[in-house]
């Protein structure tokens, strides 16, 4: 359960690309103007409808088959303590076009890979998105979707773990495009939950 109203945010953000909105309406009371944060105000009904909420989205990563026939976007975030991605594919039906998703996945970073600065992180979140879902990359050309302008960085990086990543993706058929990080509501979500984490336990 979050514990700040940011990451609710968050969280609903993620739920409704999910379009789990009739679900989670009782949630949006904890990111109204005047909600307490307190463990006491979190009654049994908010709990049960977010593990409602936990319990299709955990349903929905097995919802959808990959259909090569598609479009795919490969989206990835990166903050001070994760990595994750969303594995999409963009599916048209009555003229209005669709992403449904195929895998997604969060990774925390440890040791010495936290003290990164933050476009090396990003970087290594496309490289682990891609080399995480390469059974299913390998020889399908996709996008990788990122809120970083400055991924290009990887292509003159000296750096000798990011000419190995880099070397790694060079085998796969992908465009690199920029998104607002607004707009990538799975992979950022999965990517700050530790950070909205942390900013609770220093709230308490």
């Amino acid at each position: 359960m979050p514990k700040i109203r940011k990451s609710m945010q968050r969280f609903l953000g993620m739920a409704v690309f999910f379009s789990f909105s009739d679900l989670m309406a009782k949630l949006c009371d904890m990111i109204a103007p005047g909600f307490i944060w307190d463990k006491k105000t979190w009654t049994e009904d908010y709990d049960s409808v977010f593990k409602n909420v936990k319990k299709e989205l955990c349903a929905s990563h097995a919802k959808h088959f990959p259909d090569y026939s598609l479009d795919w976007i490969l989206r990835t975030d990166a903050s001070d303590y994760a990595v994750a991605y969303a594995l999409l594919q963009l599916r048209v039906e009555d003229g209005k076009t669709k992403y449904e998703v195929i895998s997604f996945k969060a990774h925390k970073l440890t040791g010495a890979a936290k003290r990164w600065d933050i476009i090396k992180k990003k970087a290594f979140g496309a490289y682990f998105g891609v080399r995480s879902q390469s059974y299913y990359l390998r020889g399908k050309a996709f996008i990788i979707e990122t809120d970083c302008r400055n991924l290009v960085w990887m292509e003159k990086s000296e750096v000798s773990i990011v000419i190995r990543w880099r070397v790694y993706m060079q085998s796969f058929q992908f465009l690199l495009r920029h998104i607002k990080g607004k707009d990538d509501a799975v992979a950022d979500w999965a990517s700050r939950m530790q950070e909205d984490e942390n900013e609770a336990d220093t709230l308490d």
